[in-house]
């Protein structure tokens, strides 16, 4: 019985003819079939797509494509960057650069590259700048620029000015400030004669002007002022507005303790002192004045 194995048997329903419950074959040839049953039970599955040479070779293109349009699209990137950082990522073109050039062109008294800045006529503004060193009689100029507001089109810069005076230990400092705006892409300095000192208008000028103190006060031994400021009234007359010069003399006279001669011989004597501010001939009376309250 190598090889096989006892199956029992019963007694079919119909004709009564045994059947066997089991396979009497072998199990090997059992095996065999069931295999063989198998195979041909399954459907053939169907190539995939994509298998084979032609299949390779396109996927392989489409992954080159691939590549070539993201190598493409970080050039594109790259190149946006670049633009970006030098033109500031579509910001405003900045006024500080003109502003900076021109005060340093005034500074260096290269006047002439200063006008180009600027939207005077050729010559203008050079003309006033460098007048105004010459004015002051200076020795040097140091500007320093402090701030630019800008708005759109339109900005304003604000600047200090130090300047050395041809006296010596003298320097003079002040604020300023000018105004901007863009014209055709670029930026002008707005020019006026403000733009050189503050409050200066057409046809003025800069000079120095030395001013002294008021005199000290003249003290007696126990600090009490020897001399009190007052008002005081100089009085004269225009000999060729009188009618009636011997009433005048007198008149005056009496208001001023002095003879009525003295006061008439002033007021006929030929070519006589005319008072000051009155033009034409006339006449004072010397060494006489009145305080006021007197």
């Amino acid at each position: 019985m190598t090889g096989r194995r006892i199956v029992s048997w019963s007694s079919s329903e119909r004709g009564g003819h045994a059947r066997p419950r089991g396979s009497a074959v072998p199990r090997s040839a059992s095996a065999a079939s069931a295999g063989s049953a198998g195979s041909a039970s399954r459907r053939p599955r169907p190539a995939r797509h994509g298998s084979g040479p032609s299949a390779h070779r396109s996927a392989s293109a489409s992954r080159q494509a691939k590549r070539a349009r993201i190598a493409a699209l970080l050039i594109l990137t790259v190149g946006v960057l670049v633009i970006g950082l030098a033109s500031g990522f579509g910001s405003e073109l900045s006024a500080e650069p003109t502003a900076q050039a021109f005060l340093l062109d005034w500074q260096q008294q290269h006047y002439a590259a200063a006008g180009t800045l600027t939207s005077a006529p050729p010559g203008t503004a050079a003309a006033d700048l460098a007048g105004a060193f010459v004015q002051l009689d200076a020795t040097q100029l140091f500007l320093t620029m402090n701030s630019v507001t800008q708005h759109g089109d339109t900005a304003e810069a604000s600047f200090t000015a130090s300047v050395d005076l041809a006296e010596e230990g003298r320097v003079w400092a002040y604020h300023g400030r000018f105004g901007l705006s863009r014209v055709d892409g670029a930026w002008k300095v707005q020019w006026a004669p403000s733009v050189v000192y503050p409050g200066l208008g057409p046809g003025e000028r800069l000079a120095v002007v030395t001013q002294f103190p008021d005199r000290a006060a003249v003290l007696d031994a126990e600090g009490r002022p020897l001399q009190v400021p007052g008002l005081v009234y100089v009085v004269g007359v225009v000999p060729a507005a009188l009618a009636d010069p011997t009433t005048t003399a007198q008149r005056f006279a009496e208001a001023t303790e002095l003879e009525t001669g003295q006061v008439l011989g002033q007021i006929t004597a030929p070519g006589g002192t005319r008072p000051r501010g009155q033009a034409g001939t006339g006449a004072v009376v010397p060494g006489r004045s009145l305080r006021a309250g007197r």
